[in-house]
């Protein structure tokens, strides 16, 4: 019974109970890749494919499309100065995935931390004098540790 109840806490359901006067179960706290409770939008992260499209919304804050309308904002650390306004871009990864917090924009000018993953409405994303967009590639940070070897 105690296998059942944690499944349905981790999927959100709550369950009423049956004897007067008890409290209801608490409801489940956002995961890593579910909605916060201020922002329904924001992620904590992202699994990213090996090449994407990016655009500069400002010095701190920039569009990525993972698909033909999946379209991202990613928050940059305040005072990001490696954020270039057009050309290709990488974007750190870990076995795919973009984390907020963890993960970086790499460019010829240095990194920025990634602090804040929202969904965007959907935008097209092909080049336009508008909405010009530009090559991002996913680069993949591995750890390892040489567990002692001594190699």
């Amino acid at each position: 019974m105690p296998i059942l109840a944690a499944l349905l806490v981790a999927l959100g359901v709550t369950l009423t109970p049956l004897a007067q006067g008890a409290s209801a179960a608490p409801a489940a706290a956002p995961t890593a890749s579910s909605p916060t409770a201020s922002n329904p939008a924001a992620r904590r992260h992202l699994r990213v494919p090996t090449t994407m499209r990016w655009r500069a919304i400002d010095q701190g804050d920039v569009l990525l499309w993972t698909g033909r309308e999946e379209v991202w904002r990613l928050s940059l650390g305040s005072g990001c100065r490696a954020l270039p306004r057009t050309g290709r871009l990488g974007f750190t990864a870990h076995h795919g995935h973009l984390v907020a917090g963890r993960d970086e924009i790499r460019s010829d000018g240095g990194s920025c931390p990634i602090d804040a993953i929202v969904a965007a409405p959907p935008a097209p994303r092909t080049g336009t004098p508008q909405a010009p967009t530009w090559p991002a590639t996913r680069i993949e940070v591995v750890r390892r540790s040489n567990g002692g070897s001594g190699r």
